[in-house]
């Protein structure tokens, strides 16, 4: 996963890709990707309402994995953030 997260600058370069462009970008197989994106959306529905350690009890992943997750949504987050005060 942190492989995955390093081949992107930012997660508005792959929000409107189809995976495999995602996967061409990442290195990494379509099915990994579609993975990863799966993983990404369930983890961004339960945080706010749960605590990572439930989180990842619930999606059966550690809670290491969970945190990586949740860094990157609230990175991204932050940089719709900036964007929309920029313009």
């Amino acid at each position: 996963q942190i492989v995955f997260r390093h081949n992107l600058r930012d997660l508005s370069e792959v929000a409107n890709l189809a995976t495999p462009d995602i996967a061409r970008r990442t290195q990494h197989t379509e099915d990994a990707c579609d993975r990863y994106i799966k993983s990404f959306k369930k983890v961004n529905q339960l945080q706010g309402r749960m605590k990572p350690h439930e989180i990842a009890a619930m999606l059966d992943m550690s809670e290491r994995l969970v945190m990586e997750y949740i860094a990157l949504i609230e990175e991204y987050e932050s940089r719709r953030e900036e964007d929309t005060h920029d313009n």
